[in-house]
């Protein structure tokens, strides 16, 4: 049973995770465009209609993400034989040229008393060429990161002592048309 639960979590954070990617595919390829108000709308595909464009300001370059330690609810550890731990955002995406700054907070309790069991680092770590980025923070601490996304692709982050339930992808898209300068 927990492990069918175990399966269950892991299946819904993966289905999360493609339809984030799905809808930041659909936006970077111009089936989807981002309105004044911030919200993607459907762009129109056929060349036999009228559309009006209204001038849009160019998207931030500068991303800020913000990821929690967080624990799978109910997992026996023991039981699974695997930990319980892991990140708030599983899926960060973002545009080559963007500036990148990742905050990587530890929510597990300070160590109070001498020899209490397990003091629980966690890390975000990047190991893919070319980014190299590793956050290692003991508990109730936090450490930061930028850096550059310039190069495209998808790039796996985890933390290094809480393999293999900690993980994540750095998605890096093809700069987004609202980033690009106009053309007259």
């Amino acid at each position: 049973m927990k492990n069918l639960q175990i399966r269950s979590q892991t299946f819904l954070v993966l289905i999360v995770s493609m339809g984030i990617a799905a809808v930041s595919l659909a936006i970077a390829t111009g089936l989807l465009v981002p309105s004044p108000s911030g919200q993607a709308i459907a762009q129109p595909q056929s060349s036999n209609m009228t559309t009006t464009t209204q001038p849009v300001m160019p998207a931030s370059s500068n991303k800020t993400f913000h990821i929690f330690s967080a624990d799978v609810e109910g997992l026996n550890e023991t039981a699974a034989e695997i930990p319980g731990d892991i990140y708030s955002l599983p899926l960060i995406v973002v545009d080559r040229g963007d500036n990148v700054t990742v905050y990587n907070y530890n929510t597990e309790e300070v160590e109070i008393e001498a020899g209490a069991a397990g003091v629980e680092r966690h890390s975000f770590t990047i190991d893919a060429q070319p980014y190299r980025v590793d956050i290692d923070v003991a508990p109730g601490k936090s450490g930061n990161a930028t850096f550059t996304a310039d190069q495209e692709g998808i790039f796996p982050y985890y933390c290094k002592y809480h393999l293999p339930t900690m993980t994540g992808q750095l998605v890096v898209l093809p700069p987004s048309p609202a980033s690009q300068p106009a053309t007259m």
